[in-house]
């Protein structure tokens, strides 16, 4: 069999895109206004690496709008940069397309080097994105679009004192220096925005690098909005517990079960989760058999288990003397006593993110694939068994009233 021609990621460089994930954003004050240093992956920018043929690079990569943004409706302020030309800078704002970077700003040759304290960084276009970062002037590049690292010694001791605190704290002290290969690099999108004004620039580094910076605390994720007519099916769970893989397999109709977990009562009363919402109300019949839940309170809940708690419900190291059998088990029966967590399940509320955003104390949502006083036995999402909804001296119970066939052993799959 042919293999797949997958593309080939370092390890190391996985790790940091997914700690990255879709994006950070680091704040700082510089001057009594307000900033922020944003990375993002640059492939969920541009949606490519290169750029259409049709377009021709300017300025080692950087786009027309990549610097955008001024004051009271003035044009942009330029920049000076490392082969940024006053022409190639235009007035773009939020809300417009995002830049496509060239893929020749990704070479070393055509960016800046610039060293910190956690390693090197390659800039597409280090003057803009520099500039606001500092209360110093822009970069003192000559008219021939040198590279920052031909700035004399002083004026980085000189922009280093005027780096935002902030900014002192994520990179230490910045020196240019000439570019250089990247190791296990990682191609990220930088933004800085200072009050109205935005420089953007393609950002290489390493994967160790990059990991470095994001170990310095004051991040914030980037939080990408959700559609508001993303489809959500919320399982209306009556109650759970807990049996062993043994038990759940030696289930037979007529068996009765007790939810130590109670998540409603006979009459119809309780309450489902929807993440931190806890949405408290009552179960109601309507006609041509459709149940629905009136919503009568609504609460936040933030509830988080330390580290204590977690370990409280997990198995324990056995003891450093014991010795374990090293061969494979064969016998299931090795597995019998295996708690299951269980719950307990009659229909589902279906609606929209933003239905669920709009939710009030009064609101009636229609309960889906559910048949009156009936419910289903689950595991996750596996279907163990159905039965019918008792009440047991005023506690919900169900009474099985046939099992499916993978259930009767649960480990040997049905047979």
């Amino acid at each position: 069999m042919t293999p797949l021609p997958l593309p080939r990621i370092a390890r190391a460089v996985a790790r940091a895109r997914g700690r990255l994930g879709g994006g950070r954003d680091y704040p700082f004050t510089l001057n009594g206004e307000q900033g922020v240093l944003r990375l993002r992956p640059a492939a969920a920018v541009s949606g490519r690496c290169g750029m259409p043929e049709a377009a021709a690079p300017l300025a080692s990569g950087v786009r027309p709008g990549d610097i955008s943004g001024g004051r009271d409706g003035q044009d942009a302020p330029v920049l000076s940069a490392a082969g940024v030309r006053p022409g190639d800078i235009s007035g773009g704002r939020d809300g417009q397309d995002a830049p496509v970077f060239s893929g020749a700003g990704t070479r070393p040759g055509d960016m800046s080097g610039c060293r910190c304290e956690h390693g090197l960084l390659l800039l597409s276009a280090a003057g803009p994105a520099l500039g606001l970062m500092a209360d110093c002037p822009a970069l003192p590049i000559a008219e021939n679009n040198a590279d920052p690292a031909s700035c004399p010694g002083w004026y980085w001791s000189l922009y280093n004192q005027l780096l935002a605190t902030e900014l002192q704290a994520l990179f230490g002290s910045l020196r240019a220096v000439p570019p250089q290969s990247v190791g296990d690099a990682v191609t990220l999108e930088l933004t800085v925005t200072l009050g109205d004004r935005r420089a953007r620039s393609l950002l290489c580094l390493s994967a160790g690098t990059l990991r470095r910076l994001l170990d310095i605390s004051g991040w914030r994720r980037v939080q990408a909005p959700l559609p508001q007519d993303l489809a959500l099916a919320l399982p209306l769970t009556l109650g759970t517990l807990t049996l062993s893989l043994d038990d759940v397999g030696s289930l037979r109709p007529g068996d009765m079960l007790l939810p130590t977990g109670r998540c409603f009562s006979p009459a119809g009363e309780g309450r489902v989760r929807c993440g931190l919402l806890t949405l408290r109300g009552q179960l109601r019949p309507g006609a041509d058999t459709m149940t629905h839940f009136y919503i009568t309170t609504m609460e936040n809940t933030d509830v988080t288990m330390n580290s204590d708690e977690l370990d409280d419900d997990q198995p324990q190291a056995s003891d450093a003397g014991e010795e374990w059998e090293t061969g494979p088990l064969t016998d299931a029966s090795a597995f019998a006593p295996l708690p299951l967590l269980l719950s307990v399940r009659c229909g589902q509320l279906k609606m929209t993110l933003g239905a669920l955003q709009r939710l009030a104390p009064g609101a009636l949502l229609l309960v889906e694939n559910v048949l009156p006083g009936e419910a289903v036995l689950c595991h996750g999402e596996y279907a163990l068994a159905k039965g019918e909804l008792v009440d047991v001296e005023g506690q919900l119970g169900l009474e099985i009233t046939q099992v499916f066939s993978a259930c009767r052993d649960p480990l040997r799959g049905g047979a």
